[in-house]
């Protein structure tokens, strides 16, 4: 049987390469936590867009809500002084009810997962 000789792959570890590679491990790692760095940056002022237009879009809800109770309280007010005073007082009472209702919904404390707590 023939004799093959595999060549054999020699790798030299050389004190100065160990300690080149080492520079260059540090080199690389400075570089990567400064990209982990702008990335949480990055991510955090992408939260405060998110937020400040969560934000503007729910006081508009909300002053288009308290609008739309002032307008049906002054038309149920203006009913009462033609009507049964009493009757008109329960649906008074009835809209304030659903008002302070969805207003403690949009006021609820939001989980992490972004769902509102239901107290």
């Amino acid at each position: 049987m023939a004799n093959h000789k595999t060549p054999q792959l020699k790798l030299t570890l050389s004190p100065q390469r160990l300690w080149l590679a080492g520079l260059g491990t540090i080199l690389l790692f400075e570089k990567a936590l400064n990209e982990g760095i702008k990335l949480f940056h990055y991510l955090a002022d992408q939260g405060e867009i998110i937020e400040r237009r969560e934000r503007e879009r729910l006081d508009r809800f909300s002053h288009n809500l308290k609008k739309q109770t002032i307008d049906k309280v002054s038309t149920l007010v203006q009913s009462s002084l033609n009507g049964d005073p009493q009757t008109e007082l329960n649906k008074l009472k009835h809209e304030l009810n659903v008002l302070r209702s969805t207003l403690d919904k949009l006021n609820a404390p939001r989980s992490p997962s972004g769902t509102r707590k239901v107290s």
